[in-house]
């Protein structure tokens, strides 16, 4: 039996180790067992710092923020929204939806809706939450079914006392921290023509005579994107997204081909440092010509003509690119955009470049300015951190074509031959200058005591 000092030091040590385990099980249940993984992985998002560093205003809402990162209660825009969820629910009470429905409906989507978030501010409570959401999919629902509707007219969407751009609204709605769940958008565009005898279709599946067009066609009029023909959209995660892959995706030439071996690494060792310019390769005797494709990555190399599908430079071109890339290199596992912009960073390097590309029509920009798409792409590929590139084969078939032959032989020519050309002509025109010069001073000399 041990001695009461020992005894009292077992009983404290004892009496110590339960506090700890009751600390310690409080940890569990409030800090670990509350811990839940989240239905998705967020892709809605601010955008880093060091993309933001002289590019905000590419993020940044203009006229109009959507959703809860740029949540501004205070906002004149506020109003024009309030006007069009008042429209939405006129329409849908045409239908027999009532507004207990579509404020059930919000209700039932806000928590996976917020899982779709990154960076909410704390006071974004899960009521206000639901709120951005009733006020801010109205709008967007109300918008896209207003141009089947009816006519807006003019060039600005007008709320009571509340003007907002079009084309500035159109930028707005591109935008990665301005996203809505697309979901969320396809529960509201249900109720609109929930007694149709069609209801919206998240999909893109072609539309029957004398059905209502589907939530993607509408979005994409909207945005005045073609429909793509062969290619199917499906489950667009929000509007950026659904732009995108209208623009981007990868074509069924070779349907059979591992999409996992059309990716090669980055790096200035490789092949692709080898790529060629647009001017370069004209030296080499490609020829540029405007494909017919609305697909931009539809690009193809042929018999030494290099097809490309024309790209309209717009205004809003800089902000859509700019975030494209953000969302793509984040959030998504294809890599079809950013490889669409390392294969035309390597095309272009300067002014040169852009002159083939503007003369071939693959370019087309009412403007011409020409120092301008030369950034465009520099600037975009600087930023691109990810190593997967997927014209892998398109520009070995390029290297291939202009390392054969006699072709190497015929860019040394025409890159020559004009330097070469005005070598012989000033060195003639120094000669018959020399030679005049000598003569003059012949003719001219006078003995002394003549």
């Amino acid at each position: 039996m041990g001695s009461p000092a020992e005894t009292g030091t077992g009983t404290s040590n004892i009496t110590t180790n339960g506090i700890i385990e009751k600390q310690l099980l409080k940890f569990i249940e409030s800090e670990v067992d509350t811990l839940r993984l989240p239905m998705s992985s967020p892709y809605i998002y601010k955008v880093s710092k060091e993309l933001r560093n002289g590019h905000s205003k590419l993020f940044d809402p203009i006229s109009i923020s959507i959703g809860p990162l740029h949540y501004d209660e205070t906002s004149p825009a506020q109003e024009l929204k309030k006007w069009f969820l008042k429209n939405f629910l006129d329409r849908v009470e045409k239908v027999r939806i009532t507004k207990q429905r579509v404020a059930e409906v919000i209700s039932s989507l806000e928590k996976h809706a917020r899982e779709s978030y990154r960076d909410i501010d704390t006071g974004v409570t899960e009521y206000v939450f639901s709120e951005i959401m009733l006020l801010d999919g109205c709008f967007i629902v109300e918008l896209l079914l207003s141009q089947d509707y009816k006519d807006f007219g003019t060039s600005t969407l007008v709320g009571n006392t509340e003007k907002v751009p079009f084309l500035t609204l159109q930028q707005d709605l591109l935008k990665i921290e301005n996203q809505l769940p697309f979901n969320v958008l396809k529960h509201l565009a249900d109720l609109a023509l929930s007694n149709n005898s069609q209801s919206f279709s998240q999909g893109n599946t072609k539309t029957p005579e004398n059905k209502n067009p589907t939530l993607i066609e509408l979005a994409l009029k909207f945005f005045n994107i073609s429909k793509p023909e062969s290619f199917k959209i499906d489950n667009p995660r929000h509007l950026l997204e659904l732009a995108m892959n209208a623009l981007f995706h990868k074509t069924d030439q070779d349907p059979n081909q591992d999409p996992s071996a059309q990716t090669i690494q980055v790096d200035p060792e490789t092949f692709l440092s080898e790529a060629k310019t647009a001017s370069d390769l004209e030296t080499y005797g490609v020829e540029f010509q405007a494909g017919k494709s609305k697909n931009l990555t539809d690009i193809q190399f042929s018999n030494g003509v290099f097809t490309i599908p024309p790209l309209t430079i717009q205004e809003s071109t800089s902000t859509r690119f700019w975030n494209f890339l953000v969302f793509e290199m984040s959030s998504s596992s294809s890599r079809i955009f950013t490889s669409y912009v390392v294969l035309m960073d390597t095309l272009i390097n300067n002014e040169k470049d852009v002159e083939v590309l503007l003369r071939s029509k693959i370019l087309l920009s009412r403007d011409n300015d020409i120092r301008g798409l030369v950034s465009l792409f520099n600037d975009l590929s600087a930023n691109v951190r990810q190593k997967d590139f997927y014209f892998e084969p398109l520009i070995q078939k390029v290297n291939r074509y202009c390392g054969s032959g006699f072709r190497p032989q015929r860019a040394y020519l025409v890159r020559n031959y004009y330097d070469a050309r005005w070598d012989v002509l000033n060195n003639a025109l120094l000669f018959i200058f020399t030679v005049t010069q000598t003569l003059f001073s012949v003719l001219s000399y006078k003995p002394k005591g003549q």
